[in-house]
């Protein structure tokens, strides 16, 4: 009886202590990944940050370009746009042009054409705003946010399962600017870059092009 006694307590103790290290682990590596990559719910990060940018400024304009890397591992040149955006509720407007054609986009004329989808969908971060271009099921297909800082600029880095593969965005978190997005499929790697952006009134220009028709 008294050697019962005395193994109870030898077994217990053991599993009291490992139990104790194996809580102070788990709570210690929990705080560790919430420090490095707290869990941002995508859907709400990307739809504050995109109405931030909405609010803050009335036009936005840049040009598009996409890079393609094919199975040869050869960066090839592929479309480019100039965009201009204007926030205006119902009244907003989305002009492009690329090298063989331009066109608006309004509430009137919301459609925009499927040969330029693929590509100007990575710029849904502007569209999203805008009540009459419907980016609802891309919306639907944020997988993940996660903040990060690529050197000293802070940023914002949404993934999305795409159809054929995956998509991210990287989002200036100080700007509410899109940096680059890219889009991996089984059959290419493409990256879209963001450049000369400008948050210049161009109501002038877009209608001395429109004139032109």
């Amino acid at each position: 009886m008294t050697k019962t006694k005395l193994i109870i307590p030898l077994i217990i103790i053991p599993m009291i202590i490992l139990l104790m290290f194996s809580c102070i682990d788990s709570i210690s590596r929990t705080k560790d990944q919430s420090n490095y990559e707290p869990y941002i719910k995508p859907d709400s990060a990307f739809m504050s940050k995109s109405l931030a940018f909405a609010e803050e400024h009335q036009w936005v304009s840049f040009h598009l370009s996409v890079l393609r890397l094919e199975e040869s591992n050869m960066l090839q040149d592929g479309p480019a746009y100039d965009v201009i955006i204007k926030y205006n509720g119902e009244n907003s407007m989305v002009f492009f042009c690329d090298n063989f054609n331009h066109f608006v986009v309004t509430k009137e004329n919301p459609e925009i054409r499927s040969l330029h989808w693929d590509c100007l969908s990575m710029a849904w971060f502007y569209f999203y705003p805008i009540p009459f271009i419907d980016t609802k099921p891309y919306l639907k297909m944020l997988t993940s946010c996660k903040r990060d800082i690529d050197g000293t600029t802070p940023y914002f880095r949404f993934q999305s399962d795409w159809a054929m593969g995956q998509a991210d965005f990287m989002v200036n978190a100080d700007t509410f600017t899109l940096c680059r997005a890219g889009h991996k499929t089984y059959f290419w790697n493409d990256l879209y870059r963001f450049h000369d952006i400008s948050f210049e009134d161009r109501q002038h220009y877009v209608d001395s092009i429109m004139e032109k028709d």
